[in-house]
């Protein structure tokens, strides 16, 4: 499939623009995250990327699954 991600342009144009190809997000939870991350901050998402070996732009979002207060 990532093959497709790199010429998904040329792979819709052979077919007239008559298919779509989307991308599959997943919801991970990790446990130990340290309370110090700020789910809003990019760059904390590409260090966590980088220091778990995944390509650049492969974590899409972060929020914690309780509030903060909690």
């Amino acid at each position: 499939m990532a093959w497709l991600r790199k010429e998904k342009v040329v792979f819709i144009e052979h077919f007239c623009g008559t298919s779509i190809v989307r991308e599959k997000m997943v919801s991970v939870i990790l446990e130990y995250v340290p309370i110090t991350h700020n789910p809003d901050a990019l760059a904390e998402n590409r260090r966590i990327e980088h220091n778990s070996d995944m390509h650049e732009g492969a974590l899409v979002s972060t929020r914690w699954i309780k509030l903060e207060q909690r």
